[in-house]
């Protein structure tokens, strides 16, 4: 992890090359059953379960791509032509019937249009995509539909306090707790603001910054600063290791 000025980013972009990988690696699978393996039931059942979850797999990268885009300023239309394009390349790898892929962004609440980005200044910021799938497979050996939700997401949640250091100004202590959809994650890039007069100043070398990764989502961070000591108001911004940004502001108690 390190630290690392705020900044736009294309990752989104580029990430998603990975979900068009899967699709390469289904085709290459798919192929290679077709015309090696014998036409039996039980061929296509082992495969059937191979594709779905390499198609599960694909969607959530696709989701991962679109959010890492959209975090950073991206437009929200990113996903649903992502996973219209990702539907169109499934459709076409399977070889032993007809495929249909078809989604819906969530709009259940606090979702819209497949997004939920609430950044706070309370110490809580989440980034979050959810869309929901239905798979229709339909073939001489096999037939099935499989229904699943796909959600990613990166939560931050920051709480601080400051302490008067007298004609040295004042030292601010942070601890970050960063997760995503599943557990606790690591912190790619990391960058600490905080508040002097009408201005952000990024804290670094020169105000004594001082990170401490425990390696479990969570950081201790302090760093000291020419302001008053009263109300310190921080800015945290975090790119987990998916390029996915979060932001969370808060407002420090004083010790």
């Amino acid at each position: 992890m390190k630290l690392q000025t705020f900044s736009r980013h294309n990752s989104g972009q580029v990430l998603i090359a990975a979900a068009l990988a899967i699709a390469l690696i289904i085709c290459s699978a798919t192929m290679y059953v077709h015309e090696v393996a014998k036409p039996s039931g039980n061929v296509h059942r082992e495969f059937l379960s191979e594709f779905v979850l390499a198609v599960k797999h694909g969607s959530k990268n696709v989701l991962v791509s679109s959010l890492a885009n959209v975090s950073v300023g991206g437009e929200n239309s990113v996903l649903r032509a992502n996973l219209e394009r990702w539907c169109s390349l499934v459709e076409k790898q399977y070889v032993f019937g007809e495929c249909l892929l078809s989604f819906s962004l969530s709009n259940s609440s606090p979702y819209m249009n497949g997004f939920y980005i609430n950044w706070t200044n309370k110490g809580y910021g989440m980034s979050s995509a959810a869309a929901n799938f239905i798979l229709n497979i339909h073939g001489d050996e096999a037939t099935a539909e499989i229904s699943y939700q796909t959600v990613v997401s990166l939560r931050l949640v920051v709480n601080g306090t400051s302490e008067s250091l007298g004609p040295e100004g004042t030292r601010v202590n942070l601890t970050l707790q960063v997760s995503n959809e599943a557990a606790n994650t690591l912190a790619k890039n990391l960058t600490v603001y905080y508040r002097d007069g009408a201005t952000w100043v990024q804290a670094n070398s020169s105000n004594n910054l001082l990170v401490v990764d425990y390696g479990n989502g969570t950081y201790r961070i302090s760093f000291s600063a020419s302001i008053p000591p009263e109300n310190v108001r921080v800015s945290t911004r975090v790119f987990d290791t998916r390029e996915i940004l979060a932001v969370a502001n808060a407002t420090c108690s004083y010790v």
